[in-house]
């Protein structure tokens, strides 16, 4: 029997098309980690517009969530271009290193993931809540603590915005930064830490950093591994980061934290949409629907229980783009 072999000029597209994919990652990495070098090292102008263009969706007095922001996605591209080959890491990684890495891969299925998700999303209130029994002075009204001193004017935190969680990391961080680079521009939750025992701060950091590592690299170079698609591994890395940069700052009723989970209820609605035999354009739409369920309710919460303005128009911009373009993505199926 005659095996078909594909011709040159299907070959040639292909190895074309394979150059163009690797220097799309090479050059969104390059953009991103650029950007977030220059933001970190430097104080211009520039800052103010990066920190403006991502404070809908982010929040924050400084520039340090874009700039982390930006060097996660340029990571994570980075490391897509080394998986396909399109640069040489400086070394050869080792056996054993290789294989952690690959069960870790097949570890990060959507099941645990969806666990892991939930579990980021109840750490700030039940980090809230210890760290409340904690405070014996200060200005207490309900859930609301008011903590004044430090480097800082002050800081607050409760359930609406918590800041707990962020309290446990600057616990850890303080003294690090404080005995080797001093003084920083950049919020760690210093002061509000005081008041957070070890006991506490170490498993929560610990979780953090094992739920940053999971959904922002770990499940999203899964997810490159099944399907090769910048374009989804990329949606899965920003809700990751969103998620886990939301239970540190913010807490459930945050922003990160909620676009984190819009983005990923619009995943994994229109991935189970495809896979159901449901077409790329309706799976994508109902993607959108369901994927924008949190938004809603959230802003249900905010004019309701607090009498608040439902949500700022240009958070709601943009949770709509990012919902709609983790929906076209995954709408595509594998």
């Amino acid at each position: 029997m005659r095996v078909a072999t594909p011709s040159g000029r299907s070959r040639t597209s292909s190895r074309r098309s394979s150059r163009v994919e690797a220097c799309v990652e090479l050059g969104f990495a390059a953009v991103c980690l650029s950007v977030s070098a220059f933001v970190i090292a430097t104080n211009t102008p520039m800052d103010a517009i990066v920190r403006s263009f991502f404070y809908p969706i982010l929040t924050g007095s400084t520039e340090a969530k874009p700039a982390l922001l930006l060097a996660h996605l340029g990571l994570m591209s980075l490391a897509a271009a080394v998986w396909r080959g399109a640069i040489r890491p400086p070394f050869h990684p080792d056996e054993r290193l290789e294989d952690i890495v690959h069960r870790a891969v097949e570890a990060a299925n959507p099941r645990r993931v969806a666990a892991l998700i939930t579990a980021t999303a109840a750490l700030s209130p039940i980090a809230q809540t210890v760290l409340e029994e904690r405070v014996k002075y200060g200005l207490k009204a309900g859930t609301l603590v008011v903590i004044t001193g430090g480097r800082t004017v002050g800081e607050t935190t409760c359930f609406t915005h918590s800041h707990a969680v962020k309290a446990c990391v600057g616990k850890v961080l303080a003294p690090i930064i404080r005995n080797t680079v001093g003084a920083i521009r950049f919020h760690y939750g210093e002061t509000l830490a005081r008041y957070v025992p070890y006991w506490m701060a170490v498993p929560v950091d610990l979780f953090v950093l094992f739920a940053y590592v999971t959904l922002g690299f770990v499940y999203p170079f899964r997810v490159y591994v099944r399907t090769g698609s910048l374009f989804k591994t990329i949606t899965a890395s920003f809700a990751g980061f969103l998620a886990v940069l939301g239970a540190v700052d913010g807490g459930i009723m945050g922003k990160p934290l909620i676009v984190g989970l819009c983005m990923y209820a619009a995943m994994a609605a229109a991935s189970i949409a495809r896979r159901r035999g449901i077409g790329p354009k309706r799976a994508a739409g109902l993607g959108v629907l369901v994927g924008l369920t949190p938004l809603e309710l959230l802003a249900l919460v905010r004019v309701i229980l607090y009498h608040a303005s439902p949500m700022a128009p240009n958070t709601v911009a943009w949770t709509v783009f990012l919902v709609i373009a983790s929906s076209v993505a995954w709408a595509r199926g594998e």
